[in-house]
């Protein structure tokens, strides 16, 4: 374990972000779209996979003067204004760097994950490939990784709206062939299985993996 700064960005995750308190803290998260971290970054997108990294030092233009604000902000109400300004510039048009990358993450999103990257490609007026490299420099990682994570993430879905207990009714309705195969995304993505992960989930990695507001 190892101090956090007091602001920073998650890039986007194929792995758990493990984040441990060692007293009572409070939280602000604001929840990006997968394209939206190259907003913030002057690397390459790929490079940020799984990394937590300092915000505020170094970002460009309008964004950074406000995650300067948010890294300084001193009280509650500071820090939500900024917050409240950061959500307000980043829905702009001006920011959104790859349209056909934009609606295919959506589509993917609407779609729980389920469906085939040719179809996505097809949609998008692209080849496969084309969509790929698109795809890794937008949000680094392949359609079809990203697909694999949302159909994980449906499961919670399905949880949410049920009972904890009926996770082979969560594994159909989400995608899954059978519980087992859940149980493999589950290893993969939150690298142990269902009931571990649920037993040692905090506060933190359940407002995570929650949906959100439509």
């Amino acid at each position: 374990w190892r101090a956090q700064p007091k602001a920073l960005l998650a890039g986007n995750l194929t792995q758990p972000l493990l984040l441990r308190s060692t007293g009572r803290v409070g939280v602000l998260g604001i929840r990006l779209w997968p394209h939206g971290v190259g907003r913030f970054v002057d690397v390459q997108v790929v490079e940020t996979l799984n990394v937590r990294m300092a915000l505020g030092r170094g970002q460009r233009n309008q964004i950074g003067a406000i995650l300067r604000k948010l890294n300084d902000a001193s009280g509650k109400d500071a820090l939500c204004a900024a917050a409240v300004d950061l959500v307000e510039l980043l829905s702009l048009k001006e920011f959104l760097e790859d349209t056909t990358v934009d609606a295919t993450v959506r589509d993917i999103v609407a779609a729980r994950g389920q469906g085939q990257v040719e179809f996505w490609a097809d949609a998008a007026g692209l080849s496969a490939r084309q969509l790929e490299r698109r795809m890794i420099a937008a949000i680094g990682m392949s359609p079809k990784l990203f697909a694999s994570i949302i159909r994980f993430r449906a499961v919670f879905d399905e949880l949410q709206a049920g009972k904890p207990s009926a996770w082979l009714k969560a594994a159909i309705d989400s995608g899954y062939f059978d519980q087992a195969h859940m149980v493999r995304a589950f290893n993969r993505f939150a690298g142990r299985p269902p009931k571990e992960y649920l037993r040692s989930a905090g506060l933190l990695s359940s407002a995570l993996v929650q949906s959100a507001a439509k």
